[in-house]
């Protein structure tokens, strides 16, 4: 599904909406009265959305983070470089990486990339994704892991997870 950005004209919008919640209604046009009320209605309601979204639209996505924290994890005797050949990529880290990416992806899905950090969101998709595939925390626990791969803590992992799997089935998320 691709998401564009178009500019639409209020009079179009209010048209489509008229049309939908009249359809018996063909030759009637709205009055300008009507439309100016609409229109006043609808910008307002814009406002009201733009100030809560405090006008930011941009939301950071996890997928970045996956990459780097996984490249960190995977290659970081080697300053997280993988190495020239792709061949020489470990079968386990690309279905780590994989894994971790379709929960992200979903995550997306959910709307829940704006209730976390990305950062946070990231390391809990790559710690679901090493426990999936039954691979090792590359760390002493989970404490530690958190502390140094995603600058946060145990509880923070934990609660964010708790979160994501109420709202997603891991287990539905092809391995």
């Amino acid at each position: 599904m691709y998401v564009t950005e178009e500019p639409r004209n209020q009079r179009d919008m209010i048209n489509v909406n008229f049309k939908l919640t009249h359809p018996d209604n063909d030759d009637e046009p709205l009055a300008e009265a009507a439309l100016d009320r609409l229109r006043q209605t609808m910008t307002k309601g814009e406002l009201i959305l733009m100030r809560t979204l405090a006008f930011d639209f941009t939301v950071e996505l996890p997928h970045p983070w996956i990459a780097h924290i996984l490249y960190g994890m995977a290659w970081w005797k080697d300053k997280g470089r993988p190495p020239a050949d792709p061949s020489l990529v470990d079968e386990r880290i690309k279905r780590v990486a994989a894994f971790a990416w379709a929960v992200a992806n979903q995550v997306v899905e959910a709307g829940l990339v704006d209730r976390e950090p990305a950062r946070i969101i990231a390391a809990v998709c790559i710690v679901v994704a090493l426990e999936a595939h039954d691979e090792p925390l590359p760390a002493r626990d989970l404490d530690q892991w958190a502390d140094v791969w995603a600058q946060t803590t145990k509880t923070r992992i934990t609660d964010t997870r708790r979160l994501i799997e109420h709202h997603i089935d891991v287990a539905t998320i092809d391995r």
